[in-house]
């Protein structure tokens, strides 16, 4: 038995041995590609807006949200229980 084990070890071993490594077709990596970034509307456009109240109370949430939903406000408006702004 001892001798099957023996040759069994050295063809697992054989199989194992270093092969070399074939040739990579890999493309090289891309080049960085400097991020857009999105230009903030003018504030002056949101005057005719129907909606502008509720799109400057959002601008604040972001801006100052514990200030406006964090914990130390009252039950009714307490949304986020740490005081880490969205923005």
């Amino acid at each position: 038995m001892g001798r099957w084990l023996l040759v069994l070890a050295v063809l697992i071993l054989s199989a194992c041995k270093d092969k070399p490594a074939p040739e990579s077709s890999a493309s090289p990596p891309p080049q960085a590609v400097a991020a857009k970034t999105w230009p903030l509307p003018d504030p002056k456009g949101l005057e005719s807006h129907p909606q502008a109240e509720l799109i400057r109370y959002g601008e604040q949430i972001l801006r100052n949200t514990p200030q406006l939903l964090g914990p130390d406000q009252p039950p009714d408006k307490r949304f986020a229980g740490n005081r880490l702004a969205c923005a």
